[in-house]
């Protein structure tokens, strides 16, 4: 029991939000210098922890800035510490997006378009960073729209179809945050929940490019016989027409604007319960970190290896989604 509990803390400690972002604190200087106003927003079930240690290194450096945040983390911070904050914290709710989560979203929103030219926006994004940014198209009420996700769902949808949809459905992902800051830089602080990091992915890409189009996302729906509301309906009609905006492309300049660091993820954490396993003695008989599937067939290939395990002290590490 107490080497399990190692090996847990050594993979908790290595997706510390807090200690990666102070281990990046002298690099996020770096990029912070000449730039006139600094703001910050965050999405995701880590974003209070890295908004106050950012908070903790840069203070009054910080102008403003809006941070969405789990209902039960915000519970426990103390009213003078949130008093003491230049940016407000917003509770969102995490998988399924409430009028809580658009409330958040929207004011994410209103500090992006604060940020001017000179100035750098810090976006602080972890897993759930997705549900905190709904902010669907104007006129698209969110029980509407997740009626739409819930169909593709249930029509057995991919996540890239999803996120396809998503992404020309919503106003801050598939590059939306970017464009709204624009001119201004964005420097992302990024945990990532996806295996392989896919930036266009964690979140639904809020500052990324994004490749599907307005074609593609419409071809999905009617693909799955998806029914949608009107006012979804038009938008993304008139987005095949040309008439709306499409999500920033990889060929598009603002991406210039962007930058981003990743400060966990999957492989970092089972790099650490490797290194404490290792450091006790154990053989690391197996390590694998793209584990991902229906969970009951991969739970039967767990039992499969530990059966074969020969008689010695022996970790398998497994990582995944």
């Amino acid at each position: 029991r107490e080497h399990i509990q190692t090996f847990v803390n050594a993979a908790l400690e290595a997706a510390n939000p807090a200690k990666q972002v102070a281990k990046h604190i002298d690099e996020i200087r770096t990029i912070a210098e000449n730039h006139q106003n600094i703001w910050v927003v965050g999405a995701g079930k880590a974003s209070l922890e890295m908004a106050l240690e950012l908070h903790t290194h840069l203070g009054n450096e910080i102008k403003g800035g809006a941070v969405a945040v789990v209902p039960e983390r915000l519970g426990q911070l103390s009213a003078s510490r949130r008093a003491s904050l230049p940016f407000g914290l917003y509770p969102a709710t995490h998988p399924l997006a409430t009028e809580k989560n658009v409330i958040a979203a929207k004011a994410i929103a209103d500090v992006a378009q604060q940020v001017g030219k000179g100035d750098l926006l810090i976006a602080l994004i972890s897993g759930g960073g997705s549900a905190h940014l709904a902010l669907p198209i104007d006129g698209l009420d969110l029980s509407a729209y997740q009626g739409v996700i819930n169909q593709l769902m249930r029509a057995g949808a991919t996540i890239e179809e999803l996120n396809a949809v998503r992404k020309h459905a919503e106003q801050l992902k598939g590059g939306g945050l970017l464009r709204l800051a624009a001119p201004g830089r964005v420097h992302a602080l990024i945990l990532s929940d996806v295996i392989g990091d896919p930036l266009d992915v964690i979140a639904s890409g809020p500052i990324s490019a994004d490749p599907t189009t307005f074609a593609d996302a419409l071809a999905i729906l009617e693909r799955h016989e998806i029914e949608l509301p009107p006012v979804l309906a038009e938008h993304l009609n008139a987005g095949v027409r040309g008439e709306k905006p499409e999500t920033v492309k990889p060929s598009n300049p603002l991406l210039g604007l962007a930058s981003h660091a990743m400060l966990g993820n999957n492989i970092l954490a089972v790099e650490a319960v490797k290194a404490a396993a290792e450091e006790l003695g154990f053989v690391v008989a197996h390590v694998e970190t793209g584990v991902q599937g229906e969970a009951g067939e991969v739970g039967r290939n767990l039992v499969q290896l530990i059966r074969q395990a020969e008689d010695r002290p022996a970790i398998a590490i497994f990582g995944g989604e």
